[in-house]
């Protein structure tokens, strides 16, 4: 019996975790947007007390800080689209340069082989010279047989048909496109993350016109046996994780403005892009700093001559 209640225990957990997992497969186009404005909230959430402060409603305040946020991405997000677009112009004339590199590295290969071969060379010559005599011989035999069969007659092929008539050849130009076709390759693609960043907007106002409420809801949830001691932690949590966020994103921002003056100073193109992206980069343990220090050293390597720049 009690094994029996334990394998049913189990199957009910298994079951449970498959229930949430396919909750969080279907409901990811709301539960991400909804994560990431959660994120947002504890960022932003100084900046929206701080209105407060100065007698802004608490409506207007949570606008207000949404709209400066909103504001801010759209500036970085057009730097990026520009130095973007700018790189990629700029890209087709760096290609003799990618070639010779590859080239460089080709040939110091093939000479590496080749000094190679020449010692092993040197160490078989007694046997390669011992076998010689024989290899001629046999070359000679296959040879006078190569000589006798070319000499022997072929029967002739007859020549191709040349029937069939010509297929005109006629230049069409293309259609004009429609406006419908237009919107429909260039705007359909953009919907989604245009409804995406909508939806965060709408989510992270909520969240901070109603941060306070829903702190007191947690709490509620939680129960009310020690509803003191309950509502300083989750302030205190609050306020860490502002505050964490906050600094994190200071010390990015002072990390990329020297990476960006630095790669400006050097002539690496698009600078400011790079510099953009070990921002954002950044916020990814461990790997961010790598990938951002990987993208601009190969377009260095694409760039300039020598070695010294990418270095």
């Amino acid at each position: 019996m009690h094994a029996m209640t334990e394998s049913t225990n189990a199957l009910t957990r298994i079951g449970a975790l498959l229930l949430i997992v396919a909750a969080l497969y279907f409901g990811k186009r709301i539960l991400i947007p909804f994560a990431l404005a959660g994120l947002l909230c504890f960022l932003l959430a100084p900046v929206a007390n701080r209105l407060e402060r100065w007698r802004v409603p608490p409506a207007a305040s949570s606008s207000l800080t949404v709209l400066l946020a909103v504001v801010v991405l759209l500036g970085v997000g057009s730097v990026i689209t520009a130095e973007s677009v700018h790189l990629a112009k700029s890209l087709p004339q760096y290609r003799q340069n990618i070639e010779r590199r590859f080239q460089t590295l080709q040939g110091d290969k093939a000479h590496l082989l080749e000094k190679l071969h020449g010692t092993l060379g040197r160490f078989t010559g007694g046997a390669m010279s011992a076998g010689a005599p024989a290899a001629r011989s046999r070359g000679g035999s296959t040879t006078g047989r190569a000589s006798q069969r070319a000499s022997s007659p072929t029967p002739s092929q007859p020549p191709p048909a040349q029937g069939g008539t010509p297929v005109p050849v006629t230049i069409q130009s293309s259609a004009t496109r429609t406006a419908f076709g237009l919107a429909k390759d260039y705007a359909v693609p953009l919907l989604g993350p245009i409804g995406t960043g909508g939806l965060v907007a709408i989510f992270l106002i909520f969240m901070l016109y109603g941060r306070d409420e829903l702190r007191d809801r947690a709490i509620r949830l939680m129960g009310t046996n020690h509803l003191g001691a309950t509502t300083l932690a989750f302030a205190e949590g609050g306020r860490r994780v502002s505050r964490y966020l906050l600094m994190e994103l200071a010390i990015n921002v002072a990390y990329g403005i020297p990476i960006g003056l630095g790669l400006w100073l050097i002539g690496v193109p698009g600078a400011a892009l790079w510099a953009l992206l070990t921002v954002v980069l950044r916020f990814i343990p461990y790997i961010g700093a790598w990938l951002a220090a990987a993208l601009p050293v190969l377009l260095a390597l694409a760039v300039f001559n020598g070695w010294l720049q990418p270095l």
